[in-house]
């Protein structure tokens, strides 16, 4: 099992605004978890943000409002095809394995979710394509290419600023490679101006103060 250092209690402040967004209409309240990836299975960390962001949906409940708590799984990734391959079964099936494991994690807790997703469920990927298509037919997604240094492992794109003085992963340690990759990105110029004067307009919008720098 990986575990992690415990964090002072102001960084499990930051983390409940981090990984349970909170969206308060009247008396609705909506939560949705960052959902954990295929190898959150294996960390502690991963049961730790759960029971986080449980707390703030009971404590909610607890206040009268209607709360929707959705979490679920992110399958997804070239990590998932090489490990079902080294595993001999196909990726479908190596994720169907780790999900059911992540969800009987948390109903071990006894996490009052409402909703458990997955990204492989046929309505999520359905519903995937169709606002993807909406923003590319409108402008707002383009391909371009990553460049940089990548790191298997995590399956992220870090800059030379980043990585540590003996060049590598800065979060797993890991060795790092020179790679492009092809990807679409959101056009986010082209609503600059809006989110700024919005921001502007409504100040605590960013929690905490420090992330609007």
């Amino acid at each position: 099992m990986v575990t992690r250092a415990r964090r002072p209690f102001i960084w499990d402040v930051f983390l409940l605004r981090r990984y349970a967004e909170i969206w308060k209409i009247k008396d609705l309240i909506t939560l949705q978890r960052q959902l954990p990836t295929h190898q959150a299975s294996r960390t502690s960390a991963n049961v730790y943000e759960i029971v986080l962001a449980d707390s703030i949906a009971r404590y909610k409940r607890m206040e009268g409002f209607d709360v929707r708590f959705q979490t679920g799984t992110d399958e997804h990734g070239q990590k998932v095809e090489e490990r079902a391959k080294s595993a001999g079964i196909t990726p479908k099936e190596f994720v169907d394995e780790i999900s059911g494991m992540i969800k009987g994690q948390f109903d071990c807790m006894n996490i009052s979710y409402d909703k458990f997703i997955r990204t492989t469920d046929p309505y999520h990927e359905k519903q995937v394509q169709k606002i993807f298509k909406k923003l590319y037919d409108q402008g707002d997604i383009y391909k371009g290419h990553y460049d940089g240094l990548y790191c298997p492992e995590c399956e992220a794109f870090y800059t030379k600023s980043q990585i540590t003085e003996e060049g590598k992963c800065p979060v797993c340690g890991g060795e790092l490679k020179e790679m492009q990759e092809e990807a679409y990105f959101f056009k986010m110029s082209k609503y600059a101006d809006r989110l700024v004067k919005y921001i502007e307009d409504h100040p605590h919008f960013i929690q905490p103060e420090s992330r609007k720098k």
